[in-house]
C-alpha cells in the first residue's frame, strides 16, 4: 500500500494534505491548463473557445500561470481604456433539459487606479448575433483590488437551450473611475444542468492513522463541524481535530473495522456551499502503514492501520528508512505503533521514504504490496534567532500551542547545563531563555521536541544549530589563482549580498571584472594580469558575516605567487580531547593539537578544521616544522597559553564524546589528515568519561592505524603543546590482520581487515578452500576491505579457508594470515534448541551490570541479525523486544556470546570472563531481581526460549545471592525445568560469562542410573554442591518414582513420584531433606523404583556420599 503525504500540504501551510479534484468532468468545462494558441477570435486559442486579442504577454486576454483556483492556470483579461475584452464560448445544449452556465471569477489589483471591471454574458446561435445581455453584479462585484474567486451561475435563455450549437460571450469592460482597470481572471467554466451542484463539497481523501484514528481531507475549505454531524458505523466518535480548513482528524472509540461507512451531514464550506450529506467507504482490509512522525532526527515514531504481530514488526529487515534498514526496532505497548531508530540523523526539508515487507497483521494476514510511506520533512520553523548570550527566538510558520509547550524537550545534547525557559512573544513567535550565557564561537544544536499548533496539528521534532556570534569576519589569506584570479578566504562565511558588490573591492586602485561568493571564500576576477613576485594592495570597504556583523575596511598587501601545495599528513591531527571534565588539572575545554611532521613552515591561514556536523576555517599562523599548536574556541583559548602555541577558532565544530570523525583541510578542502575515534578508541568507560585526550602514538606515520591513537597516559591527563605520553617513534612494521567476513551474495565475499590496504591487487594470489574459482577481487567500499568475485556459489555451513599471498597494508607489511584464520562461511537456518539461553545474573551486586548470555549448542554457524531479548508482561505476553543485532553477526558452533549493559564493568567483577565475548548494549529489557522472565528469540519468533526464573532457585545454602548467576547444566535439557538450572560456582567467580558454565552436564549415554559426583559438599566454596543423578532407559513412557532415603531406609527426600520418563535425563540432590534443611555427613541410599505399562517393576539401588568441610 502506498500513501504519499503530498507538496500541497507544505504550499498552503494548513493542509494536510491537498487533491485538486475538478468540480464535474465534462468535456464542457474549460480549466484553462492547456497551452493558449495565439490567436484571435474566430481563430480559437483552446477548442471552443476564442477571444478578440489573445497575447503571450500579461496583456489583453492571456493565460496567467498561478491564478487558477487550484494554484494552478485561469483565463486573464486587462481592460484598458483602448480596450475591453470579449471571450467566446462555442458549445451545445442539447443534451441538457434546463441548462446553466456556470463559471468561477475574481480581480486582482492592478497599478493605482480604482476603476473596477464591468462583467456581461449574453448569448448567440450563429456567433454574430448575440442577444440576451446579461451584467453579472455591478461595479463594486470586481473592484480594483484582491477578490477571492466567486462562483457565478446563470441560466440559459429558453431561445437557447436544447441547441446544437450555443456561444456564449464574456464582454470584460473597462469601468468607470479614475487610473487604472483590475485585472480579471477566470477558471472552470462550463454548461450544467440547473438542478446540479457546482463544485459541492467532497471528501479528496480519507487516511487511516491507526486503528482508531482517521483523517480525512476535502477539496475545499470547510467551517468546524460538531462531533454529532459525523458518524461511522458501528462506532463511536470520541474526539475532533480540526489541523487545517480542508482537514479533519476523527479519533473513534472501537477499532475500525474493514469496511464502513463514513457520514458527514450538513457540512458547509468557506465559500457558501452547504452539502447535506456526504458518505464515504472507510476500507480498512489489508494492514498498511498509518502516520510517520519524527520524535528526533534518528528516531520515527510509525503507526500501522491494523493491530501488527510483533514478530514481524520487530525485524529490521523488514524496513527501509530512504533505503537502509533501521538499528534498532522498539514496539509500543498500544499494539499499533513501533519507534524506528536510524544509523544516521535525518534533516530538515529531505524527502523521507519508509518500506516495508512481510508484515502481517495480529491474525496473520499479510499486505500483498510494499507498504509505503513519502513525505517531506518540515518542521515549520522559519528561523532560529540568536537574541543575546541568554535569548533564543524560534519563529514558526504555524501558531504554536501555548498551553502544550513543554520545556523540558528543549534541550541540548553536548551542553546539558543548559536549560530553558519558555515565552509566547506571540503565536508566531517563541522566546526561549537560559540563566547560563553561550559561549561565543561556540557551535550549539538546539533539540527542539514535537509541538503541536494551536490547532492540534503535531509537528515533527527537529535540531537546529546556532551560534553566538558578536565578532566581525577576518581576511585570513589571499592566494592568487593564474594572472587574473585572486582567492580571498574569510575566517566565516560571509554575507553573499554584500560580499558580491564589484565596488567593495580595490586592487592597486582598479576594481575587479567580477565577484564570485562561495561560503568563507570570495574569488576576484581582474581584467589586468597581475605579475608573479609582484607586491599588490588589496582593500576591501566592508563585509559582513551572516550573523550582521560588519568588518570595518580592510587592507592588506600580498605577494603574487604559486602556492606551495601541502602533503598528505604533513600536518597531524595529534591530539583531541572530545570530552573533558571538570576538576581535571587541565581546562574543562575541548581543543585539537596539530604538529607539523614536514620539513618545512605551514601556513595555516585558510585551512579548515571539521567533524561529523560542522566545518570552521584556522585564522593566520605559521606552524614550524616539529612545532605544535593548540586549536580551542575563540573565546577559551587564553586558558591554554601557558601549554604553548594556540590559535583560537571561531565558530568551534562540538566535538561529540561518544564518536566521530575530525579532519583537517587545506584550503581547496583536500584532506591533510582525519582522524576516528569512538568509545572503543579508549579501551574502557571509565576513561572514556574521565576527561582524557586521545593522542597520536606515531605521528610520522602515512598509513592510518586504528591502534595509533589511545587515551593519554599523562597525569594531567592529556598533553596540550608537547610530545603525547604515548609517543613512540617506531616504524609501522605489523601486517595487517583479518578481522572478518561478510557475504554480500551467493557469490561475492567481503573480507574485512584492520588497517587500510595497498590498493594494488595486481600481485595479489588467492586460493580459496575447498576449492572455489575466483573470477576477480577487488578493493571494497572502504580501503580496508577486499571482495570477491566467486564463479560458483557459496554452499551453506562449509567454511572456506581462504589463502592470501602478496596482500600489503599501506606501509607495505605483508599480510601474514595464519592457516585457517582466514575464512568466510554462509550460515545456516536455526532450528529450535540451536542457540539456547545459558546463563543470566539477573541480581547483580551495587554497580555491576546484569547479563544473559546464549549458546550455540549446534554444529551450525548461525546468523543472529534481527535475533532479540525480550521478557513477559503481566499477560505472559512478549513484550519489550530488544533487537541484538541489525547487520549480520555469525555465532560460531559451541559458541557463547554475553549481552550486558556495560562490558567493561561485567569484566572487571568477572575477570575470568572472556570479553571478546561480550556485547554491550544502552538498556536491556528488564530482568527484576526476584523474579521474572527471560525471552531469546529468532528474527520471526518461530524459535523461542522462556526461561522464568526466581530467587529460589539458587542453591538453598547460599548465603548471599547478589553477583551469583544461574547456569544451565545441559543445553538439551528442557529450559523450564528447574533441575536444569544451578548458582555458578565460587571458583569461578560466581558467574562464567562468555566461556563454559562452572557446572554443566553431558548427559550419560551408557547405564541406566549414574550419579556425579558420588562425594559431595554442600556447602564448600569452590566445589560442585549438588550431585547429578542420570538416567537412560531403553525407552520412553515408563512410571518412575527416585528417592533419597537414609541407610536405615527413613525416607530423606523424594525427588520425583510417578513421573513418566522420557529416554533419558536428570534430576539434582543439594543435599537437603524434605524441609530443605542441611542432612548430616554420611551415606544416602538413591532408590529407583520403575514399573511400565505391564506391570512389569524393576528396583535400583545407588549409594551417595555427603560430605562436610572441615575448619582448622
Amino acid at each position: 500500500m502506498k500513501y504519499v503525504f503530498g507538496h500541497g500540504f507544505f504550499i498552503h501551510l494548513f493542509t494536510l494534505i491537498a487533491w485538486y479534484f475538478p468540480f464535474i468532468a465534462l468535456s464542457q468545462v474549460q480549466d484553462f491548463e492547456n497551452p493558449f494558441n495565439i490567436a484571435n477570435h474566430p481563430e480559437e486559442f483552446l477548442p471552443g473557445w476564442s477571444a478578440n486579442e489573445v497575447r503571450s504577454t500579461s496583456s489583453r486576454v492571456f493565460q496567467a500561470t498561478g491564478e487558477g483556483r487550484s494554484g494552478s492556470k485561469a483565463l486573464a483579461v486587462q481592460a484598458i481604456s483602448s480596450f475591453n475584452g470579449l471571450v467566446f464560448f462555442k458549445t451545445s445544449t442539447s443534451h441538457f433539459e434546463n441548462p446553466k452556465l456556470a463559471f468561477f471569477a475574481k480581480t486582482k489589483a492592478n497599478g493605482s487606479g480604482n476603476r473596477p471591471i464591468l462583467l456581461f454574458v449574453s448569448f448567440s446561435k450563429d456567433g454574430i448575433d448575440f442577444q440576451s445581455q446579461i451584467q453579472i453584479g455591478d461595479e463594486s462585484t470586481f473592484p480594483n483590488g484582491n477578490t477571492d474567486y466567486s462562483l457565478y451561475e446563470v441560466p440559459l435563455p429558453e431561445e437557447f437551450q436544447q441547441q446544437n450549437e450555443v456561444w456564449i460571450r464574456w464582454e470584460i469592460r473597462f469601468g468607470p473611475g479614475n487610473g487604472t482597470a483590475a485585472r480579471f481572471f477566470m477558471d472552470d467554466a462550463g454548461i450544467f444542468e440547473s438542478s446540479e451542484e457546482i463544485d459541492p463539497i467532497k471528501i479528496s481523501n480519507v487516511h487511516i492513522h491507526n486503528p482508531f484514528e482517521v483523517a480525512i481531507d476535502f477539496n475545499k475549505e470547510i467551517f468546524l463541524p460538531d462531533k454529532s454531524q459525523i458518524a461511522l458505523t458501528n462506532n463511536k466518535l470520541l474526539d475532533l481535530t480540526f489541523p487545517a480548513d480542508s482537514s479533519l482528524i476523527l479519533v473513534f472509540e472501537n477499532p475500525l473495522e474493514h469496511n464502513q461507512e463514513l457520514s458527514l451531514n450538513q457540512i458547509k464550506s468557506k465559500d457558501g456551499n452547504t452539502n447535506s450529506s456526504l458518505t464515504y467507504r472507510v476500507i480498512n482490509e489489508s494492514i498498511q502503514f498509518g502516520n510517520p512522525l519524527i520524535l528526533n532526527p534518528k528516531t520515527i515514531q510509525l503507526s500501522f492501520s491494523q493491530f501488527f504481530a510483533p514478530e514481524s514488526v520487530s525485524q529490521t529487515a523488514n524496513f527501509k528508512i530512504n533505503g537502509k534498514p533501521p538499528v534498532n526496532i522498539e514496539i509500543q505497548d498500544d499494539g499499533y505503533t513501533i519507534f524506528l531508530e536510524l544509523a544516521s540523523p535525518l534533516r530538515v526539508g529531505e524527502q523521507i521514504t519508509i518500506e516495508g515487507s512481510n508484515i502481517p497483521n495480529l491474525h496473520g494476514v499479510s499486505n500483498s504490496e510494499t507498504l509505503l510511506a513519502e513525505f517531506l520533512y518540515l518542521d515549520f520553523l522559519e528561523h532560529l534567532i540568536v537574541l543575546d548570550e541568554n535569548n533564543l527566538k524560534l519563529v514558526s510558520i504555524l501558531p504554536f500551542n501555548k498551553s502544550e509547550l513543554d520545556h523540558s524537550g528543549f534541550a541540548m545534547d553536548d551542553f546539558p547545563q543548559y536549560t530553558f525557559k519558555l515565552s509566547l512573544q506571540n503565536p508566531y513567535e517563541l522566546i526561549l531563555y537560559t540563566d547560563i550565557s553561550f559561549e561565543e564561537g561556540v557551535h550549539y544544536q538546539l533539540n527542539i521536541p514535537n509541538w503541536r499548533s494551536d490547532r492540534g496539528f503535531t509537528v515533527h521534532a527537529s535540531m537546529k544549530e546556532f551560534i553566538f556570534d558578536i565578532t566581525p569576519p577576518e581576511l585570513i589569506d589571499i592566494t592568487s589563482l593564474g594572472q587574473r584570479k585572486l582567492l580571498l578566504i574569510f575566517s566565516e562565511d560571509i554575507d553573499p549580498v554584500f560580499a558580491s558588490v564589484v565596488g567593495n573591492y580595490s586592487i592597486g586602485n582598479t576594481q575587479p571584472l567580477e565577484v564570485f561568493v562561495s561560503g568563507h571564500r570570495v574569488l576576484l576576477k581582474t581584467d589586468f594580469d597581475l605579475i608573479e613576485g609582484e607586491k599588490y594592495a588589496l582593500e576591501i570597504q566592508s563585509t559582513f558575516d551572516l550573523n550582521g556583523n560588519q568588518t570595518a575596511s580592510i587592507q592588506k598587501e600580498f605577494t603574487v605567487g604559486e602556492p606551495i601545495p601541502i602533503a598528505f599528513k604533513d600536518i597531524i591531527l595529534n591530539e583531541v580531547m572530545p570530552a573533558p571534565r571538570p576538576n581535571n588539572s587541565l581546562p574543562n575545554v575541548e581543543y585539537v593539537e596539530l604538529f607539523n611532521a614536514g620539513t618545512r613552515p605551514v601556513y595555516l591561514g585558510g585551512m579548515q578544521l571539521g567533524n561529523s556536523r560542522r566545518i570552521t576555517v584556522l585564522p593566520s599562523a605559521i606552524l614550524d616544522p616539529g612545532e605544535y599548536i593548540i586549536l580551542s574556541p575563540r573565546n577559551q583559548s587564553p586558558q591554554f597559553e601557558k601549554y604553548g602555541k594556540v590559535l583560537g577558532l571561531s565558530n568551534w565544530p562540538t566535538l561529540l564524546n561518544t564518536a566521530d570523525q575530525v579532519k583537517l583541510f587545506d584550503k581547496e578542502d583536500n584532506v591533510i589528515d582525519s582522524l576516528n575515534y569512538t568509545q572503543q578508541t579508549y579501551g574502557s568507560s571509565a576513561l572514556a568519561s574521565g576527561g582524557y585526550s586521545l593522542e597520536i602514538v606515531n605521528p610520522f606515520l602515512k598509513c592510518y592505524l586504528p591502534s595509533n591513537i589511545r587515551p593519554s597516559t599523562d597525569p594531567e591527563r592529556g598533553t596540550p603543546g608537547r610530545t603525547n605520553s604515548v609517543f613512540e617513534d617506531i616504524p609501522d612494521r605489523k601486517p595487517p590482520l583479518f578481522i572478518g567476513s561478510d557475504i554480500l551474495s551467493e557469490q561475492t565475499v567481503l573480507l574485512q581487515f584492520d588497517k587500510i590496504l595497498n590498493q594494488d591487487l595486481r600481485n595479489v594470489q588467492i586460493e580459496i578452500k575447498p576449492f572455489l574459482e575466483l573470477l576477480e577481487v577487488e578493493i571494497g567500499p572502504s580501503p580496508d576491505q577486499i571482495i570477491l568475485h566467486l564463479q560458483d556459489p557459496v554452499k551453506t555451513n562449509t567454511q572456506y579457508y581462504v589463502e592470501i599471498n602478496g596482500l600489503r597494508d599501506c606501509s607495505g607489511n605483508l599480510f601474514e594470515g595464519k592457516k585457517n584464520e582466514t575464512y568466510f562461511i554462509l550460515p545456516d537456518e536455526a532450528v529450535q534448541g540451536d542457540v539456547v539461553i545459558n546463563e543470566v545474573l539477573f541480581n547483580p551486586r551495587t554497580g555491576a551490570p546484569k547479563f544473559v548470555e546464549i549458546y550455540n549448542s549446534s554444529h551450525k554457524f548461525i546468523n543472529l541479525k534481527d535475533w532479540k531479548l525480550a521478557n513477559l508482561n503481566a499477560s505472559d505476553e512478549v513484550a519489550n523486544r530488544r533487537i541484538l543485532f541489525s547487520e549480520n553477526k555469525i555465532l560460531e558452533p559451541f559458541s557463547f556470546l554475553v549481552f550486558t549493559t556495560d562490558a567493561e564493568k561485567l569484566f572487571q567483577e568477572y575477570p575470568k570472563g572472556k570479553k571478546e565475548r561480550f556485547v554491550a548494549y544502552n538498556s536491556l529489557p528488564s530482568y527484576p531481581i526476584s523474579a521474572g522472565n527471560v525471552v531469546f528469540l529468532n528474527p520471526d519468533e518461530s524459535i523461542t526460549e522462556t526461561f522464568s526464573y526466581t530467587e529460589r532457585m539458587h542453591h538453598p545454602l547460599l548465603r548471599d545471592k547478589r553477583g551469583v548467576s544461574l547456569e544451565r547444566l545441559s543445553p538439551k535439557a528442557p529450559i523450564d525445568d528447574p533441575n536444569n538450572w544451578q548458582s555458578a560456582s565460587s571458583t569461578e567467580g560466581y558467574a562464567s560469562p562468555g566461556y563454559r558454565n562452572s557446572h554443566h552436564f553431558e548427559g550419560n549415554q551408557n547405564l541406566t542410573l549414574e550419579i556425579i559426583p558420588k562425594v559431595f559438599i554442600p556447602e564448600a566454596a569452590g566445589e560442585q554442591p549438588f550431585t547429578t543423578i542420570s538416567y537412560k532407559m531403553e525407552s520412553a513412557g515408563k512410571i518412575a518414582t527416585l528417592r533419597i532415603l537414609s541407610p536405615s531406609g527413613v525416607l530423606i527426600k523424594e525427588l520425583c513420584q510417578n513421573a513418566i520418563w522420557g529416554e533419558s535425563g536428570f534430576y539434582l540432590w543439594d543435599g537437603t531433606d524434605q524441609n530443605s534443611r542441611k542432612v548430616r555427613p554420611g551415606y544416602y541410599i538413591v532408590w529407583l523404583e520403575i514399573f511400565d505399562l505391564h506391570g512389569q517393576v524393576s528396583h535400583i539401588r545407588k549409594t551417595v556420599v555427603v560430605g562436610t568441610k572441615f575448619h582448622r
